[in-house]
């Protein structure tokens, strides 16, 4: 196999790319039915409402698609986990920002 691009994609767009898959192949290997049932369980949004949320979210806060794409996965309620999120990138953002963050994100 080889990689054509390489790009985030939230979970529910990978819920649609390996229902997708499923259908086309006899039976998918370990890795692929382990992201699968992880996708069926965390993909909440459809995979267009997450991609442009996602978007939405880099556009505003400036943050890099990948970091974008993890808070949309997450999906937090509150200040503290939005902050958990970001600091695996060691991203600090004022309190403004992550209120209109957490409000998109309703």
């Amino acid at each position: 196999m080889k990689i054509v691009k390489s790009r985030p994609v939230p979970v529910s767009e990978a819920k649609e790319l390996l229902e997708e898959r499923k259908k086309s192949v006899e039976e998918m290997g370990y890795e692929q039915a382990q992201a699968a049932e992880h996708a069926e369980k965390f993909g909440r949004l459809k995979a267009s409402d997450a991609e442009k949320l996602a978007a939405s979210i880099a556009k505003e806060t400036g943050l890099d698609s990948e970091t974008a794409v993890k808070i949309v996965d997450v999906s937090p309620r509150h200040p503290e986990t939005l902050r958990a999120v970001l600091v695996q990138k060691k991203i600090e953002m004022p309190d403004e920002e992550v209120e209109k963050v957490l409000k998109s994100l309703k």
